[in-house]
């Protein structure tokens, strides 16, 4: 969460400071956030819970050329999860307790504005946490997997009615740095990810709206390239909150 906001008032300080600002906006609230890691035989772990977000954006002029710029910080932590798992072609689920995990995902793009419509192209980078103690409290044995990388991205928002509009994200990140965490152990891999967000807010009065939204991001973790091992980690949170635009 200090790592968004550390990015984004650099990107902002900058941009306002050399740049004409023609808007910026600031918003957070509650979301419900899940977690999903599928392996590669198809088992998978999954866990949800009520966590926060909070995003910014703005848009700016540099001489003649329309930027957009968009950030994102959501975050979720749970004391369970569920385990999904074959044995003998006999599909079975446990809930398991006691297992404190934790996601997060962090996202920041700037691009192009398109001329007459509020679309923006460009790229950005993102930060994708999983957190994993499958002893606590008892006897803490924690591991982690971070993913980042660059990220190829499309944004925007179109009004839609009055007081109303609709935004979306869609952004791809091909090669991605993955790195692996637990007490005396590190290993690195790479890998990839796609996601997207959807989202619609409602001017209440100037200055504040209210929005709601629902965003996802998977990535394919290629552990050992040789062998057919590519699990999957999936991030997802529907959040609502309000907004401020200046």
């Amino acid at each position: 969460m200090k790592k968004f906001w550390i990015v984004l008032a650099l990107v902002f300080a900058v941009g306002s400071s050399c740049f004409a600002a023609q808007s910026i906006s600031i918003g957070g609230g509650v979301t419900k956030g899940g977690l999903v890691y599928t392996y590669s035989a198809g088992d998978y772990e999954k866990s949800s819970n009520l966590g926060f977000y909070a995003n910014a954006a703005g848009t700016f002029q540099i001489g003649n050329i329309p930027i957009a710029i968009a950030g994102s910080y959501s975050s979720f932590s749970a004391e369970n999860l569920t385990y999904y798992f074959e044995v003998g072609g006999v599909e079975m689920d446990e809930d398991v307790e006691d297992t404190y995990n934790s996601s997060s995902l962090l996202k920041v793009f700037a691009g192009y504005t398109l001329p007459n419509i509020t679309v923006s192209f460009g790229g950005g980078f993102v930060s994708q946490y999983g957190y994993w103690d499958y002893n606590y409290p008892d006897e803490p044995d924690p591991e982690s997997i971070r993913l980042t990388g660059f990220a190829l991205a499309a944004f925007g928002s179109v009004p839609i009615v009055d007081k109303a509009q609709i935004g979306a994200q869609l952004f791809y990140v091909p090669k991605a740095k993955v790195l692996y965490t637990n007490p005396g152990d590190e290993d690195e891999a790479s890998g990839y990810g796609f996601g997207f967000e959807v989202s619609g807010s409602y001017q209440v009065i100037p200055m504040l709206a209210l929005e709601a939204g629902y965003q996802s991001f998977t990535s394919t973790i290629k552990w050992d390239t040789e062998v057919d091992d590519n699990p999957t980690m999936a991030t997802s949170s529907i959040f609502a909150g309000v907004k401020f635009t200046f």
